[in-house]
């Protein structure tokens, strides 16, 4: 079975010489998984036969769009015609991923009314594929550490709508996202989206909601986190799945910090000041690495 496998990113393919070859792979590729409490997404996992190129028309379509960085009228249209071609083909093929594609895809790095558009068409495809959230956020913090100017508001409306919308079904991952936007932008949660968080169970939603709430005077006034509290501080929590949670914020104090002698391996950890969440807000390393389109001299901020 060597040099029968072929990766891109977190896609993977595997050539098989029998259908039985190929069940066996993926039964013991899930086994593998679920050691690591991972499990495939079976909306992308399929046995087919004969030989399945990688390549996808709708990722040749991609890459051969114009992308001309000379002028910034230029770089803008083509911008949105890239996106157009993506919107399209995420409606026909909508776990492809041609969204993140497109906004990875913009290198030269987009400025002047280029920007302008792109920044417009990050925060329409946020709405559209929540799986592109990570290069999202990549993708603004590089902007905001070369100067371009941010849409503070919109930014902060949109990302708000996904918490409120993806709480409700315990999305953790958009929500997780979507915090760690407003978070670094020093952009506000509203008390709307912050009710909703309430109710999720995922931990990493938590913790964030938590650190939020504890620096916003307006959260604290309008939302209840007892809740969250109560699950923090709740006897046995470190043998459930509430585990970080318990942790996290049994170890920063912000709920009661008891139940250590009866749990001597998290206690060796606090002791350690192992911590599981980052407070520091204020660097802006850059995630990204763009060129400079080439109409532009420089960047504001170098």
């Amino acid at each position: 079975m060597v040099n029968r496998a072929y990766r891109w990113f977190d896609d993977l393919t595997f050539y098989a010489t029998s259908l039985g070859e190929a069940e066996l792979v993926l039964g013991t590729y899930e086994r593998l998984l679920a050691e690591y409490e991972l499990s495939l997404n079976p909306l992308k996992t399929l046995i087919t036969p004969g030989v399945k190129l990688h390549d996808n028309s709708w990722l040749i379509r991609l890459r051969q769009a114009r992308y001309r960085d000379d002028r910034t009228q230029h770089l803008a249209g083509d911008i949105i015609d890239l996106f157009t071609i993506a919107f399209e083909i995420a409606s026909e093929h909508p776990n492809a991923g041609a969204i993140s594609y497109a906004i990875k895809r913009c290198n030269p790095f987009p400025a002047g009314d280029a920007w302008s558009a792109y920044q417009h068409l990050l925060l329409t495809s946020a709405s559209l594929e929540p799986s592109c959230l990570p290069h999202v956020h990549d993708t603004l913090l590089f902007a905001e550490s070369v100067g371009l100017p941010l849409d503070r508001d919109g930014i902060q409306r949109e990302m708000n709508n996904i918490c409120r919308s993806h709480a409700q079904n315990d999305h953790g991952f958009e929500v997780v996202w979507a915090l760690a936007i407003l978070r670094r932008l020093s952009l506000p949660l509203d008390s709307f989206a912050a009710l909703e968080i309430v109710g999720m169970t995922d931990n990493f939603s938590q913790l964030l909601l938590l650190d939020a709430w504890r620096t916003s005077s307006s959260l604290q006034a309008s939302v209840d986190v007892d809740p969250v509290i109560r699950r923090a501080e709740s006897p046995g929590a470190f043998e459930t799945e509430d585990w970080l949670l318990a942790y996290e914020a049994r170890a920063r104090r912000w709920c009661r910090s008891t139940g250590w002698k009866n749990a001597p391996a998290w206690k060796e950890l606090r002791d350690a000041k192992v911590r599981f969440l980052t407070l520091t807000t204020s660097t802006r390393r850059r995630s990204l690495r763009r060129l400079r389109p080439a109409f532009l001299p420089s960047w504001p901020y170098p």
